[in-house]
């Protein structure tokens, strides 16, 4: 973990020390007053909503054990003149002033604590399945070497600094995702954890509202693999022409994986309501498996989180075994009893390839009815209407008991779902998540099996929570 005194941030930050003593001392960083810890480190930072130099003295008073400020810019010299004011605040903390942005100054710290560990890193990126990949590969080295990943989907320019600012002499290994919004971030974030391994597991049609084409979009996910160093590792797709083309971006080592074109592969799958079994094949040996992770979009994760531990060196027996014991993270398919009837949770983010593979997900594992919650997708730009009509045509080859749809793209759906057969009178069209909610209680019957999945804007995880308390409860009275 960050572990520095006032004198030396100044030093990294290129500022200088306002109050306090040049010895004071933080250990850690913290970027929300909110959850501030005593004796961290307070990096204000400028949003589009709020601006964190607002909480300053709260921070302090809550126990920081400095904080930095920047001194540049509308307002700023008036406010360090009001901090400086306040001398009990500076008596057991530091103030340090930044000539520039504190965002700089923070992926400054964050840089150079990175670069005081020479160990692996590696970067996940890609459309689908970036963070499901990202803790596969975590839980894989994890069998072996000691093991640090970013939380969640700490994935941009405030997540993979604080996650690198974690670090420490105990980790052997680090595992990060990076996400993205446009070209140029990935380099930066790169810039940030000077990765050894990269993964890429896909280019789709998310962010196509902000990038315009399938095009623009595979050259921001490149410029992962464009940083790799000669002597590092790029684990690319190779189902995927667009990742697969990839290969003659990079200086690193190429490992490709895949079902259909890869040099890590599954021979002899089969897909189940457990999960999927098969043989793991690399340079002309094999392994078995048996993965407990739902879906044929989940043994490609596990095929690139395979990949990756094993051009990192570990031995393919122990890759496959480790393989046996993973889990996904939550709200990716996660089975949830729900009274009398099971839901398959995948609410954490949807695009046109995820949905396809969640709506296949539940026409090979539903033992009995299936029913669906579906809502929006979002920043799908031009092909915003054609997608939504696609899943809902999708949903109804599935053979649903009941489809409930949520969001401005609702409607789409329906005329998709209606256009491929399913009978208007099982297609419902809620206007927000608590509706949709209800109506999933009433129509759902022992035994039935629902997939919830939307992006993540449209919160629909929350139609899960329901059900789990005031829907059990209601449905007793």
């Amino acid at each position: 973990m960050f572990e520095r005194t006032a004198s030396e941030i100044a030093q990294v930050v290129g500022g200088r020390l306002l109050a306090g003593s040049p010895r004071a001392r933080a250990v850690g960083v913290s970027t929300d007053s909110r959850t501030i810890q005593p004796g961290r480190l307070f990096i204000p930072l400028k949003g589009e909503r709020l601006d964190g130099h607002r909480f300053i003295e709260e921070a302090v008073e809550e126990g920081a054990a400095g904080a930095l400020v920047e001194e540049e810019g509308p307002g700023r010299p008036e406010l360090v003149r009001a901090l400086l004011a306040r001398r009990e605040l500076w008596s057991q903390a530091f103030l340090v002033g930044v000539p520039g942005s504190s965002w700089e100054a923070f992926h400054r710290l964050a840089a150079d604590h990175r670069s005081r560990f020479p160990i692996p890193v590696v970067a996940v990126t890609g459309s689908n399945g970036k963070t499901t990949t990202k803790e596969l590969v975590a839980q894989l080295l994890g069998a072996r070497w000691r093991t640090l990943r970013s939380p969640g989907n700490f994935n941009n320019e405030v997540g993979l600094p604080l996650t690198l600012l974690d670090l420490g002499p105990e980790f052997e290994v680090l595992v990060v995702e990076m996400g993205m919004r446009g070209r140029g971030e990935i380099a930066r974030l790169c810039q940030l954890a000077r990765p050894t391994a990269g993964i890429v597991t896909n280019v789709g049609v998310s962010h196509l509202e902000l990038l315009g084409s399938q095009e623009a979009i595979a050259a921001a996910k490149a410029e992962l693999v464009e940083a790799l160093p000669s002597d590092g590792l790029a684990v690319l797709n190779g189902d995927d022409p667009w990742v697969r083309a990839m290969a003659g971006q990079t200086r690193a080592r190429v490992v490709t994986y895949g079902l259909e074109q890869g040099e890590v592969t599954a021979r002899d799958l089969e897909l189940g309501a457990d999960g999927a079994r098969f043989q793991l094949v690399w340079e002309g040996r094999q392994a078995p498996v048996q993965l407990p992770l739902l879906g044929r979009h989940n043994v490609l994760n596990a095929l690139a989180a395979a990949a990756c531990a094993l051009g990192l060196g570990m031995e393919l027996a122990a890759v496959a075994d480790a393989l046996g014991r993973v889990q996904a993270p939550k709200l990716r398919l996660e089975r949830v009893a729900v009274r009398d009837f099971t839901v398959l949770n995948d609410a954490y983010n949807a695009s046109p390839a995820s949905m396809a593979a969640a709506l296949e997900v539940l026409a090979q594992v539903a033992p009995g009815r299936k029913g669906a919650v579906l809502g929006d997708m979002l920043e799908l730009g031009p092909v915003t209407e054609t997608e939504h009509l696609a899943v809902g045509r999708r949903a109804a080859q599935v053979g649903l008991a009941y489809l409930v749809i949520v969001g401005e793209q609702a409607e789409r759906i329906a005329q998709g779902a209606r256009e491929g057969g399913l009978p208007p009178e099982a297609i419902h069209v809620t206007p927000g998540w608590e509706r949709a909610a209800q109506v999933l209680e009433r129509l759902a019957q022992e035994g039935d099996t629902v997939l919830v999945k939307a992006s993540r804007g449209l919160g629909l995880e929350r139609v899960v929570q329901w059900l789990q308390e005031e829907g059990a409860g209601h449905h007793e009275s």
